[in-house]
């Protein structure tokens, strides 16, 4: 994952700070701010998942087939 990607979720979201003071746009919300936001909670998601089926397959002993 990015490090823009990485670094904007955990201020949102592990920091709790507003999306304000962390989204650029002089403190202004725009349009292509918000679609930062959901790109990386997208990319995160994928990754998780991918880890998580990982996990399962491996437990299961699914993925040895």
């Amino acid at each position: 994952m990015p490090k823009r990607d990485r670094d904007l979720l955990r201020a949102i979201f592990l920091e709790e700070k507003e999306k304000d003071v962390v989204l650029p746009g002089n403190g202004r919300r725009s349009r292509v701010s918000e679609v930062l936001v959901y790109r990386a909670k997208d990319k995160f998601k994928a990754l998780y998942q991918k880890g998580q089926m990982g996990i399962a397959q491996r437990a299961t002993g699914l993925g040895n087939q």
